[in-house]
């Protein structure tokens, strides 16, 4: 496993976290 996969997993891994929290917290704001 090289350096660049491990960056390009944890920039995938990054983003879905972001995106979820953005929802968690957009989901807590509507309710």
């Amino acid at each position: 496993v090289g350096y660049i996969e491990i960056i390009m997993v944890s920039l995938v891994v990054k983003n879905i976290l972001r995106a979820l929290y953005h929802r968690a917290v957009v989901y807590a704001l509507i309710l």
